[in-house]
């Protein structure tokens, strides 16, 4: 964007800028799918339907609250990167430094990335996301104040901006992780592609309606382009910029706070889960309940590898190249059958009263 800016010719050098651009991210996305591989263990235990996915993420009260913040906090984020020209070339008096404005807020949210994981491991992730976004709402507040010759003060806030607008980047979808570990303790399925859909699509249409949202009111302000703005205009360009995000993260805050899924509850919705899933074993490989002594002791046998691949060798039919077979799919529908009866707490009865010897017999 800086170039940009300073072309000679600026539509002929953005249209070969989308060509690089476009052609680097085909070559990555082409490398990521050729060597990304499906984790054994999720093989066939995806939803029954896309449309059965994607209500349980809906039906998710967690998931809810999660996708509703991160709209939020994403509109927040494209109204103001949207309104950086404006703001530079009518208020700040500073025309060509919108590039300058935008890598200061995306250098410092790249910086502060380890920050926030560091951050959230000590203080844990969703208090530290309410501090950050409660402390969003100050450079918010600044903006609004800014006029002709700000530019120094403007690029402070604006890396004071994304360094803040790094710890939803890290935190959101550490916490959406977890929400997807809690569906499968609720559900035996795993759905990460159905959260990982409905994330990007908020994240998408949170872009198009800042823009749609910040042209309308531009226009009802009086803005015409390429001219000197009467004071109307430049500070409804501020209280767009300032203001309008400022009642977002207001909302978005709230319903942080509401966010109940802790780092204790996701630890016990994992458990739930190793178990469903170890019960469900049991069920393909003999047909009935394997006892086991302690769910702990048979999760650490198969967390060993050998022991993984040896119980996964012990399936009918050909292994494949991610090292499981189609009885594997038949255990994720074995899951979905037992949460249809109900069958969830006897399941974990019978996995919490079993013998580990037989287990051991089997591998």
């Amino acid at each position: 964007l800086v170039f940009l800016e300073r072309a000679e010719d600026p539509r002929l050098f953005a249209r070969w800028l989308a060509v690089g651009v476009g052609a680097l991210s085909a070559v990555s996305m082409l490398w990521a799918a050729s060597v990304l591989r499906e984790r054994t263990s999720s093989l066939g235990r995806g939803g029954g339907s896309p449309g059965q996915s994607f209500g349980d993420v809906l039906r998710n009260p967690h998931s809810r609250i999660l996708l509703i913040v991160f709209l939020l906090e994403q509109l927040g984020f494209s109204g103001l990167v949207a309104l950086f020209p404006y703001l530079s070339d009518y208020v700040l008096m500073t025309p060509g430094d919108t590039g300058l404005y935008l890598l200061g807020a995306v250098a410092s949210a790249f910086v502060s990335i380890p920050v926030w994981i560091e951050v959230s491991r000590r203080y844990g992730k969703k208090r530290v996301w309410l501090w950050s976004v409660i402390a969003k709402l100050v450079t918010f507040a600044s903006v609004v104040t800014v006029g002709a010759g700000d530019g120094a003060l403007f690029l402070c806030f604006t890396m004071a901006f994304g360094f803040l607008h790094g710890c939803g980047a890290v935190v959101g979808p550490s916490l959406k992780a977890d929400v997807v570990d809690w569906d499968e303790g609720q559900t035996g399925e795993r759905k990460e592609g159905a959260y990982f859909a409905a994330w990007n699509f908020a994240q998408k249409f949170a872009g198009g309606l800042a823009i749609y949202f910040i042209g309308l009111m531009l226009s009802l302000t009086g803005f015409v382009p390429n001219v000197e703005q009467n004071s109307n205009v430049t500070a409804g360009i501020r209280w767009l910029a300032g203001g309008f995000p400022i009642a977002l993260h207001l909302v978005a805050a709230v319903l942080i706070a509401r966010f109940s899924l802790g780092e204790e509850e996701h630890r016990a919705y994992g458990l739930v889960a190793q178990r469903v899933l170890l019960y469900s074993v049991s069920q393909a490989l003999c047909g009935c309940a394997l006892p086991i002594a302690t769910c702990e002791q048979v999760l650490v046998l198969l967390a060993h590898d050998a022991i993984q691949r040896r119980v996964e060798a012990l399936h009918v039919g050909k292994m494949t190249e991610y090292g499981a077979d189609a009885d594997t799919r038949a255990t994720g529908n074995l899951l979905r059958r037992w949460h249809q009866r109900a069958f969830l707490d006897q399941a974990e009865q019978v996995v919490l009263c079993a013998d580990v010897l037989v287990v051991e017999s089997l591998c």
